[in-house]
């Protein structure tokens, strides 16, 4: 609501099966405290730790056929997604799919996304109002940091909000000073968002198009970027 009022555009969907879920391990897991992505010919898989016996994972499928999405929604999603790790991942992995808690288990159907072009462009701030997380620019799961960037918006605008704080003397803010400081924060953080939002859109793209033409320039970018060096991650906002 915040957004409309701010008169940004929807943000997208795009269709994707994206299986999630949770797997203990009651003499713990094979996976070490670190995140992982792995990118596929058709599908991307990730698993974060949450305790040494509890894993959280996905699954995310590019363009599943509408029969397929049906039987999995119905009958058998997770050995739909099964079939597809099988000739492509290791025994922990498959293991890690297999053993879900079927309590856990959620499916969507639909990725929302803002593309970069948005982000670049679209005032996120009228007055004393403004937006943060997905609301700002909501990317999908596909480099693993919208959840981050959320984090670092709150620091960021915390941080604006603070030194205008104390350029008022100690006073109640006034609601210049209020509009100066979402000022600030909207420009801080653009960029890094830009930048984010570009790469996540990349690698939906050369999972989603045909084109070799397009397979490449979303290469191109990713290279640029640095996906694989993970410079996304290796970002500081600065203290708070």
């Amino acid at each position: 609501m915040v957004a409309k009022y701010l008169g940004l555009s929807p943000s997208k969907p795009a269709p994707c099966m994206l299986l999630r879920g949770l797997t203990r391990y009651p003499h713990g897991h094979p996976f070490g405290t670190c995140f992982q992505r792995l990118k596929y010919k058709d599908f991307f898989l990730g698993s974060a730790p949450v305790t040494n016996n509890l894993v959280n994972f996905f699954v995310a499928i590019w363009h599943p056929s509408v029969d397929a999405t049906k039987d999995v929604h119905i009958h058998t999603r997770k050995d739909f997604v099964l079939e597809k790790l099988k000739d492509h991942c290791s025994e922990d992995i498959i293991e890690m799919v297999r053993d879900l808690d079927p309590k856990s288990l959620i499916l969507q159907t639909k990725i929302w996304y803002r593309p970069p072009w948005q982000v670049m462009f679209s005032s996120f701030r009228k007055g004393t109002t403004t937006v943060a997380g997905d609301a700002m620019h909501v990317m999908g799961f596909y480099i693993g940091q919208g959840g981050s960037a959320a984090l670092e918006d709150s620091i960021v605008l915390a941080r604006s909000l603070s030194r205008a704080a104390a350029g008022s003397g100690g006073r109640e803010l006034c609601e210049k000073k209020i509009s100066v400081a979402m000022g600030e924060y909207v420009r801080e953080r653009r960029m890094r968002l830009v930048r984010l939002s570009l790469e996540s859109f990349a690698l939906r793209t050369m999972l989603a198009t045909k084109s070799l033409l397009i397979k490449l320039a979303c290469l191109a970018i990713v290279a640029v970027l640095g996906t694989k060096s993970n410079k996304h991650a290796n970002y500081d906002c600065g203290r708070l």
